[in-house]
């Protein structure tokens, strides 16, 4: 089944579409050493995406650098 293309969305824009798509998946934080593009200071945003060994879709999120409240990098 072809999966939406997800990176660099925000997570809030991105689940939603899994869900619609019936994906089962499963979210690892990170915290990013720099940013890439443009990011808002309270979203978090898919940063990779890939696919786990029992079938399920592993989404790395990541939040700005040192600034999402529920995700401090330190």
């Amino acid at each position: 089944m072809p999966y939406p293309d997800l990176v660099g969305r925000p997570w809030r824009e991105a689940e939603p579409m899994l869900q619609a798509e019936g994906l089962r998946y499963v979210t690892v934080m990170t915290c990013p050493t720099r940013d890439f593009f443009e990011t808002d200071e309270q979203k978090l945003y898919v940063v990779r995406t890939g696919s786990c060994a029992d079938g399920k879709w592993e989404i790395v999120l990541a939040a700005r650098v040192k600034s999402h409240p529920d995700f401090p990098c330190i």
